[in-house]
């Protein structure tokens, strides 16, 4: 008996697979397509089959494959701690987003148009906090009351009668090259945590003894957008205009003095200093003269 060689075997295969294949064409036309009324309930079925799965993919609202090495489109384990036990209900409007990956703005801040939908990243962290972009041309509403445009391309966290509203120019950062980078995501999450605190730590800098000056562009641009992107709020404090350190003072920033505190200045900062207030000290490495009494 001759051994069937490969070839033949092949197509006996490939015969039989296009045998049941009309086979079960056949079996369609014959027992589905043969009458108008079960062809309407066979088209009927995969019209269902399809929306079902269509709507399980949208609750489930699968995300991203963030292929980037750093993961620089995934909410960090910081920003999921954070805001994971905020017991009130929050929102994140994207207002104007619906355009951002055609507009300018996107094209010169590279990975800005990702960031709505790394912001959708909340909900999955809290269920309180609610992700959605608004178009102020249908929702003149909202645009009366956060005076917002779709121009702005801004993002409004909000929760109860508490807003904070964010700027592109609030969503990235510069460093000493003038490269760009995003910290949409920090920001974002200070903005939450600071509309749903209680309570709004402040920061006094004090001022008069110092060429360090937080109204400043320059040396301190760095310190400003960092004290921004901390849920704070921040001024400038000169003691011989307040006669002491402000009671609701919960942190004294303090920049190399330059001159020697007055004694109203010094007493003051004694005083806070018994009663338990925080000092934030910053001193350079070199000065020009350290025999000041009253700040040693």
């Amino acid at each position: 008996m001759k051994k069937k060689n490969k070839k033949n075997v092949k197509k006996e295969e490939k015969s039989l697979k296009e045998i049941k294949q009309n086979k079960f064409i056949d079996f369609l036309k014959k027992k589905w397509l043969i009458k108008g009324t079960t062809t309407v309930l066979l088209i009927a079925i995969l019209v269902a089959i399809f929306v079902v799965i269509n709507l399980l993919v949208r609750k489930w609202d699968p995300q991203a494959i963030d292929c980037t090495t750093s993961k620089d489109f995934t909410l960090t384990e910081e920003s999921k701690n954070r805001v994971k036990d905020i017991d009130k209900d929050v929102n994140i409007y994207f207002v104007g987003w619906d355009g951002i990956e055609q507009s300018e703005m996107a094209s010169y801040y590279n990975g800005l148009s990702e960031q709505y939908d790394l912001a959708k990243q909340y909900s999955k962290a809290n269920s309180k906090i609610n992700v959605e972009t608004v178009d102020t041309t249908k929702n003149l509403e909202f645009a009366k009351k956060y005076n917002a445009s779709n121009e702005d391309y801004s993002i409004i966290v909000e929760c109860g009668d508490n807003s904070r509203t964010l700027t592109i120019g609030d969503l990235v950062t510069y460093d000493e090259n003038y490269n760009t980078t995003i910290v949409a995501e920090q920001k974002i999450t200070s903005a939450i945590i600071n509309v749903t605190s209680e309570k709004i730590p402040k920061a006094y800098f004090l001022t008069g003894y110092t060429s360090f000056d937080l109204s400043e562009e320059g040396y301190m641009s760095l310190f400003k957008k960092y004290l921004e992107n901390e849920v704070l709020s921040y001024e400038s404090l000169n003691i011989l205009n307040t006669q002491k350190v402000p009671d609701d003072c919960d942190t004294l920033i303090i920049m190399t003095p330059e001159k020697d505190f007055d004694e109203i200045t010094a007493n003051s900062i004694i005083k806070y200093i018994k009663k338990g207030g925080n000092i934030l000290w910053f001193n350079g490495v070199y000065t020009e003269n350290n025999n000041y009494k009253n700040v040693n």
